[in-house]
C-alpha cells in the first residue's frame, strides 16, 4: 500500500459521513424551506463523490482498511469501521446512485412545492448514511443499529403523503415484513456471539470450528429470511409493490436500487463467515427460492398499468436474478469447484451493480414522467418521445439493459448467470437432486428473460411511443437540466459497464478471493470476458462496434439517397382520424400472458354498458379489467386476521385492574426464578 494511503483513505471516509451527517441535519431545521432542502442534497452530491473516491481506492488497495472511534467507551469491543472488497463494493454502489439521485432531487423538489421538503431531504441522507454504516459495520450491535435507522427512517418516507391510504396500508406493510425479519437477525447475531464469543465479523470466522452443526444451519436459515425479507425474496416480497409506488420517486428509486440492496449485502456477509461449512441443499434451497422470485416478480410486473408499481415487481425479478448466482456458488463451492463458484459469485454481484443502476435510471425516468403528467397511469400516457426525447432516450438505455439486451450491462451478468447454470455437468457425478433443480432454473431464468423483454416492451411503447392519450400526456414537457443530467450520468454507466465489464470483473476480484481463495479468478479483457474452462465467451465492445458501424453506415445512406423521399400520411381508422383511444393498450397487450397464466392471475373483469331511452341505442361501453395477488389473498390477509384475533384475546386481559397486572408480575418473577434454578 502506498504511504499515506490510509490516512487518505481515512480522511475521505470521514469526510463522507460529515457530509451526509450535515445533510442530514440541516433541513430539519427549517423543514419547510425549500432552498435549505436544495443545498441539502447538494451536500448528499458531494458526499456521493467523495465516497466514490474512497471507494475505487479501496478496491485498488484491496488492503482492508478499518477505523475504531470511541474506544475508551466500549471495551474491549468498541464499534469499528471495516472497508474489506465486499464492503468497497457496496460503497461503490452508494457512492453511483448517492450522486445521480441526490443531483435528480435538487430539481425534483419542485414537485413537493408545499410539503415539507426539508424533512423529504434530510431523510433521505440520514438513510444513506445508516447504508453506509451497515456496508462498513464490523460490530454485530454496531450493523442492528444502523439496520433499524435505515427502516425506521425509509418508513418515514413511505409515509410522506401520510394523507393517502394506500401510504399508510404501503408503511404497515413495510415495517411489518421488515421488522419480522429483524427478529431472525437479532436471533442470528445471538448465536453468533455466543459460538464465537465476540461480536466482531472479522473475528468470528476463525472461530467457526467451535459452531456446532445445527448452528450453521440455523444461521443460514435465519439469514435468508431475516435479510431476504429486507430484499424482498419470495414469499417476503408483498411490501415491494406496495411502497415503492406512494414513495417519492427519488425515494423509490433508492429504496429499489439500493435499500434493498442491504439484504444481499447481509446475506453475502454472513455467507462470507459459514461458507467454508456450506451445504449442497443451501444453495439448492437458495436457488429454488431465487428462480420462483425472478419468475413470479415479473409475471406480476407485465400486468401491472401502474408504472411504478410494475417497476417494484420487477425488482422482486432482479433480486432473484441476483440469488441465482448466489446460489450456483454455493453450489460449486460444496462441490469443491472454487473457480465455478467464483464465476457464479461474480455473475451475482456484477448483477447487483446492474439493477441498482439501471433500475433507480428507470424510477428517476418514471419520477419525471410523473411529475410533469401527474399521473403514473400508462393506458393515460402515450407519445412521450417527443415531448421529453432526453429522459426517453435514457429511459430507453435501461428497459433495454433491465431487457437483458447486448450489449449493455444487463446482458453481461445474466450470460454469466446462464453460463454458471450450464456449468453444473462439470460437477463430477451430479447429484439426483441438482439434475432436476438447476436445469428447472435454468429453464425459468429463460422464461423470466423473455418475459422481461416483453414487459419493457410495454412499457417504453406504451409511455414513450405512438400518440398522447390523455390531455395529462399531451401537455408533457422535458424535465429541467439537473434532472435530466442525472438520468444521463447513470446510463453512462450501463453503457461502460456493458462495453467494458472488465471494470466490474477487477472490481470484484477482492470479493472472490476472500470467498474461495486465489485461484477463483476469472478470464477478462479490455475486449472480451470469457468463462471458465473456455466453454463460452462474448466481447460486448465488438458489439458496441458493430452497432456503431450499422447505424453510422445507415444515417450516409439516409442523407445520401433519402432527401425528399419523406412523406406524412393520417393513419387509417375505418373513415376516422386516428387519435389516442386507437391505439393498443397495456391491458390489451398483457393479455395473452394473462389468459395462459389465468390459474396465477385469477383475472376478473367488469363491463358497464350505458344505452339511451332506446336500449339498441349504447352510449358507451366501460371495461376495467383486475388481476389478484394470490399471495395477499392466501397468505397475508389470512395471517393478519389471525394477528387481529390473537390481539383482541391478548386487549381482552388488559381489563385495567391493579390486582390483574400484579398477578402477571408475580407468575413472571416465579417464571423467572424457576428458569434461573433450572440453568
Amino acid at each position: 500500500m502506498p504511504e499515506g494511503t490510509p490516512e487518505m483513505l481515512s480522511g475521505l471516509f470521514i469526510a463522507t459521513i460529515a457530509l451526509l451527517a450535515a445533510a442530514g441535519l440541516l433541513p430539519l431545521f427549517l423543514p419547510r424551506s425549500k432552498r435549505l432542502a436544495a443545498f441539502s442534497f447538494s451536500l448528499g452530491v458531494l458526499a456521493g463523490v467523495v465516497l466514490a473516491a474512497f471507494s475505487v481506492g479501496s478496491l485498488l488497495n484491496n488492503v482492508p482498511f478499518r477505523f475504531e472511534f470511541a474506544a475508551g467507551l466500549f471495551p474491549p469491543e468498541p464499534p469499528a469501521f471495516v472497508i474489506d472488497a465486499l464492503s468497497a463494493f457496496f460503497c461503490l454502489i452508494l457512492s453511483i446512485l448517492l450522486t445521480a439521485i441526490s443531483l435528480y432531487s435538487i430539481r425534483y423538489l419542485d414537485h413537493y412545492e408545499g410539503t415539507p421538503v426539508g424533512v423529504l431531504a434530510g431523510f433521505f441522507n440520514i438513510i444513506a448514511l445508516s447504508i453506509l454504516m451497515i456496508f462498513s459495520a464490523d460490530n454485530s450491535f454496531q450493523f442492528l443499529i444502523a439496520w433499524e435507522l435505515m427502516t425506521l427512517f425509509a418508513f418515514f418516507l413511505v409515509l410522506y403523503e401520510f394523507r393517502k391510504e394506500q401510504a399508510v396500508r404501503a408503511g404497515v406493510y413495510y415495517i411489518s415484513v421488515t421488522h419480522f425479519g429483524t427478529l431472525f437477525l437479532v436471533a442470528l447475531f445471538i448465536i453468533l456471539q455466543k459460538y464465537s464469543g465476540t461480536m466482531l465479523f472479522s473475528q468470528t470466522a476463525a472461530q467457526l470450528s467451535n459452531f456446532p452443526r445445527w448452528s450453521l444451519t440455523f444461521i443460514f436459515i435465519a439469514a435468508l429470511v431475516g435479510f431476504g425479507c429486507k430484499a424482498g425474496v419470495f414469499p417476503f416480497h408483498i411490501w415491494l409493490p406496495l411502497a415503492h409506488p406512494v414513495a417519492p420517486s427519488n425515494v423509490s428509486a433508492f429504496m429499489s436500487g439500493l435499500l434493498i440492496k442491504t439484504g444481499i449485502y447481509g446475506l453475502l456477509r454472513v455467507l462470507l463467515i459459514i461458507h467454508g461449512s456450506a451445504e449442497l441443499w443451501w444453495g439448492v434451497l437458495l436457488l429454488a427460492i431465487a428462480s420462483i422470485s425472478a419468475l413470479l416478480g415479473i409475471m406480476y410486473a407485465l400486468m401491472e398499468h401502474d408504472l411504478k408499481r410494475l417497476l417494484a415487481y420487477s425488482s422482486i425479478e432482479n433480486i432473484g436474478i441476483i440469488l441465482i448466482g448466489v446460489a450456483m456458488a454455493l453450489i460449486f463451492s460444496a462441490s469443491g469447484m472454487p473457480v465455478l463458484a467464483g464465476f457464479a459469485l461474480t455473475a451475482g454481484l456484477f448483477h447487483t451493480l446492474n439493477h441498482a443502476v439501471f433500475k433507480a435510471l428507470l424510477f428517476l425516468g418514471a419520477g419525471g414522467v410523473h411529475s410533469v403528467t401527474h399521473t403514473r397511469d400508462m393506458e393515460k400516457l402515450g407519445g412521450l418521445a417527443r415531448l421529453m426525447p432526453w429522459t426517453a432516450g435514457a429511459f430507453l438505455v435501461g428497459a433495454l439493459s433491465i431487457s437483458a439486451i447486448p450489449p449493455l450491462s444487463g446482458f453481461v451478468s445474466e450470460w454469466m448467470s446462464f453460463v454458471s447454470i450450464i456449468q453444473v455437468y462439470r460437477i463430477d457425478q451430479v447429484p439426483q437432486v441438482l439434475r432436476i433443480t438447476v436445469p428447472l432454473a435454468g429453464a425459468m431464468l429463460a422464461l423470466t428473460g423473455a418475459l422481461a423483454a416483453a414487459c419493457f416492451v410495454k412499457v417504453f411503447g406504451i409511455v414513450f411511443l405512438g400518440t398522447p392519450r390523455s390531455e395529462k400526456a399531451l401537455g408533457a414537457h422535458e424535465l429541467p437540466v439537473l434532472m435530466r443530467t442525472a438520468q444521463l450520468l447513470l446510463a453512462l454507466v450501463v453503457i461502460v459497464t456493458g462495453a467494458f465489464p472488465f471494470l466490474v470483473i477487477n472490481a470484484t476480484q477482492g470479493i472472490r478471493t476472500a470467498f474461495f481463495g486465489s485461484a477463483a479468478l476469472i478470464a477478462s479483457g479490455p475486449a472480451f470476458l470469457a468463462a471458465p474452462g473456455d466453454t463460452g465467451a462474448i466481447s460486448p465492445l465488438a458489439v458496441f462496434g458493430a452497432l456503431f458501424f450499422f447505424f453510422a453506415l445507415g444515417l450516409l445512406l439516409t442523407r445520401a439517397f433519402g432527401k425528399g423521399r419523406t412523406s406524412e400520411h393520417i393513419t387509417w381508422a375505418c373513415g376516422n382520424e386516428a387519435g389516442g383511444r386507437h391505439q393498443y393498450t397495456a391491458t390489451g397487450f398483457s393479455k395473452p400472458i394473462r389468459r395462459i397464466f389465468s390459474a396465477l392471475y385469477q383475472p376478473k373483469k367488469q363491463i358497464v354498458v350505458d344505452t339511451a331511452e332506446n336500449k339498441y341505442q349504447v352510449r358507451s361501453i366501460k371495461f376495467h379489467g383486475m388481476t389478484q395477488n394470490v399471495f395477499e389473498r392466501y397468505l397475508y390477509l389470512p395471517l393478519i386476521d389471525v394477528a387481529n384475533r390473537l390481539s383482541r384475546k391478548v386487549l381482552a386481559g388488559q381489563e385495567g385492574n391493579i390486582n390483574g397486572y400484579l398477578a402477571y408480575i408475580f407468575l413472571l418473577f416465579i417464571l423467572m426464578l424457576l428458569a434461573g434454578g433450572a440453568r
